[in-house]
């Protein structure tokens, strides 16, 4: 008579991210399905409610949770729940304060003031008239009339640009012209 085995596998399910840092695209998430013999049934879902089988990686467009749930044929059942929170698709916001917008003979302290609520903001710069790009590290100061340009990018790529126009600036002397009669 031969000797039955007892399956003594706990069977598991590991989940994989592509890409598992931050993106502003769509990220695959794959389940490999552990220690399940023959005959198992795979699932995924995004709710708990409606359940789907299970095929090949899923393509998630914002983040969410996905549940995984499989059961062999033994009924041993395993279940996985993931949080995808590496999407980011918004662009990061970028405010910029004059020290004056009153006409003024001084140069004007311009301060910008960059955020990203999801990744986080990766680098700030600006630019003035179109010239070469330069971290902004603190307020800069404007000695004339001109186009300033400030840039942010967060850490999932997505990028925004802020002109700011200074135009209040006058260092001109003014000139008293006397005619006689």
């Amino acid at each position: 008579m031969s000797e039955l085995k007892k399956d003594s596998v706990t069977p598991s399910i590991r989940v994989h991210v592509y890409p598992s840092s931050w993106t502003n695209g769509d990220v695959e998430v794959g389940a490999e399905f552990i220690g399940f013999g023959s005959m198992n049934l795979k699932y995924y879902s995004f709710d708990k409610q409606y359940w789907q089988p299970y095929e090949d990686s899923i393509t998630v467009s914002k983040n969410r949770k996905i549940y995984f749930q499989a059961a062999d044929s033994t009924g041993k059942v395993a279940r996985k729940e993931y949080k995808v929170s590496n999407i980011d698709k918004v662009n990061p916001t970028i405010s910029v304060k004059a020290g004056t917008t009153a006409w003024t003979n001084k140069n004007v302290k311009l301060t910008a003031t960059f955020t990203d609520k999801q990744s986080g903001i990766e680098f700030k710069r600006y630019r003035l008239n179109g010239g070469d790009w330069k971290s902004y590290t603190g307020a800069i100061s404007v000695s004339k009339n001109q186009e300033v340009y400030f840039e942010a990018t967060d850490k999932a790529g997505n990028i925004t640009t802020k002109t700011y126009e200074v135009k209040n600036i006058d260092k001109t002397k003014p000139t008293i012209s006397i005619k006689a009669n």
